[in-house]
């Protein structure tokens, strides 16, 4: 999934980030899966539904917090300050 295609269109995008949310962990294991749930988290964010990317944000904060990962702060953020996270 490239950058571009979320930039374009986010509605467009989700479907995408969504089957890729089902095939990521076994291609890049769970780094690749909190990765794309972070994205799907940040798309649904930005179409205005904040209820879904909170869930996906939390889900992708729980296997970061596993792994013992720097990007958890991030996501920690986006969780709490979700407005406030935009980068």
């Amino acid at each position: 999934m490239s950058l571009p295609l979320l930039a374009t269109n986010q509605h467009q995008s989700l479907p995408y980030l969504q089957a890729t949310h089902q095939i990521e962990p076994q291609i890049t294991g769970n780094f690749g899966l909190a990765n794309t749930l972070s994205r799907l988290g940040d798309t649904h964010h930005a179409a205005g539904n904040p209820q879904v990317a909170h869930d996906a944000w939390k889900h992708a904060l729980t296997i970061l917090d596993q792994l013992d990962h720097p990007d958890a702060q991030a996501v920690h953020v986006k969780l709490h300050h979700p407005d406030q996270s935009r980068e």
